[in-house]
């Protein structure tokens, strides 16, 4: 985890754990002339909101016997696919292709006899989480052969409001653990010194596509975790 540090060093003398989080207290000595004393606390935020994206994995499959032939029964199944789902309101650029494969099999080994498989993967990212099990449908039923997963996440913006919440939640529980930690030493905080962010995690939501006569999947909330590391200045 990179942490952005604009902190100076300490030299830490107690050493203190409090429910999985980690706070520290720095020397008597450390500024014997102002008497000023420095509490270090590492807390963790959480916020949780309900996801406004769907991320959904799925692929176009044929198998010929020749590497030529199988290319190009992929290549007009994804034609047909990609023509329903722009009928169906996904534009283009909301479909991005994850990988693209040929590869050789032995179907036979007496006979050693071989195919060729072709696959075509794409990510389609939805902002109509509604709309998924349709979209999913749409495409099975116009060339796509298999469906690899649904992620429900975050908007850019969306993530950056939750973010804040996440940050607001992580630098209230690292002030709860600062005056628990004063508290013990006879120690008053005067106020912030430094403050170090570590990266925000985002986490989503997967589900498994059920392909029935039609397709339904209900999303879940979406959690996002935000760690800060606090240096508060204290006084006897």
């Amino acid at each position: 985890m990179g942490y952005r540090f604009i902190t100076r060093t300490l030299t830490l003398a107690a050493f203190v754990v409090l429910a999985g989080c980690l706070g520290t207290i720095d020397s008597p000595g450390a500024d014997s002339a102002t008497g000023q004393r420095t509490i270090q606390v590492s807390a963790t935020g959480e916020a949780t909101g309900e996801p406004d994206q769907a991320v959904v994995t799925l692929g176009v499959s044929a198998v010929a016997a020749s590497a030529d032939d199988a290319r190009t029964h992929v290549a007009a199944n994804v034609s047909t696919m990609r023509t329903a789902l722009r009928d169906a309101d996904v534009a283009d650029d909301q479909i991005q292709t994850v990988s693209f494969f040929i590869g050789e099999e032995r179907v036979n080994d007496e006979t050693d006899s071989r195919e060729f498989r072709a696959t075509h993967l794409f990510r389609l990212t939805l902002t109509d989480i509604e709309s998924v099990g349709s979209v999913i449908d749409t495409a099975i039923e116009n060339g796509a052969t298999n469906v690899q997963g649904v992620q429900f996440t975050l908007s850019t913006e969306r993530s950056r409001e939750l973010r804040a919440i996440a940050l607001e939640d992580a630098m209230e529980n690292a002030r709860g653990q600062a005056d628990t930690l004063a508290s013990a030493a006879s120690l008053s905080i005067t106020g912030v010194q430094s403050v170090e962010t570590g990266e925000v995690s985002v986490g989503p939501v997967f589900q498994a596509a059920a392909l029935s006569a039609e397709t339904t999947i209900e999303p879940g909330p979406v959690t996002v975790t935000a760690q800060v590391r606090v240096v508060y200045n204290a006084t006897a």
